[in-house]
Formats: structure tokens, C-alpha cells, sequence
């Protein structure tokens, strides 16, 4: 008996089909992971409450410790103080930080 014929572009097909579904998953896992990973020293009295990057590698964060906090400038040479916030200024904290 003769093998039954290969039906090539349905294989090819499939494995495009498979690679795809690969991609979207890595994707996806990706994205959520960078979403609910924990922040580094995320178990410590040092909280990075917010940040916005004006440009790669530079921005502003807002740092918490206790009741104190500090708005910081942060480039890739340098941090930067540029105000003690007032408690009155603060936003209130996180979800996540209250339950603790």
C-alpha cells in the first residue's frame, strides 16, 4: 500500500496556525504579568506611589514612607529632591497599601 498523500499547505497551515496562538499567548502573558507582578520591595515601608516618564529613562516618582513623601526627579544619571509633599497635598494611599 502507498502512503496516503501529504496535504502540504494544510501543514503549513497549521503550523502557522500554532505559532500564531503561540504569539498571542506569550503576548498576553506578558502584559499581565508586567500588570500584577509585585514591585520590587513591594513588602517594605518604601512605596512608589506614582511615576511619569517624560522621555526613556526620565520622569518623576512620588515616594512614600509612612506619612512622609517626596516628589523625586529621576533621570539615568541622578535623583533628584524636588519637593517634600505635604501631608495635605498627598493623594490618598493605594488600595493594596491600606490593607496592610
Amino acid at each position: 500500500m502507498n502512503p496516503p498523500p501529504i496535504d502540504l499547505a494544510g501543514e503549513v497551515t497549521r503550523i502557522v496556525g500554532y505559532l500564531l496562538l503561540v504569539i498571542v499567548l506569550a503576548t498576553l502573558a506578558t502584559r499581565l504579568g508586567r500588570k500584577y507582578a509585585p514591585r520590587m520591595g513591594g513588602g517594605g515601608p518604601i512605596r512608589v506611589e506614582d511615576g511619569r516618564n517624560f522621555s526613556p529613562g526620565v520622569g518623576v516618582r512620588l515616594v512614600r514612607v509612612g506619612s512622609r513623601a517626596w516628589l523625586l526627579g529621576v533621570s539615568r544619571d541622578r535623583v533628584t529632591l524636588l519637593a517634600e509633599m505635604a501631608p495635605e497635598d498627598l493623594p490618598p494611599p493605594k488600595e493594596e497599601d491600606a490593607s496592610r
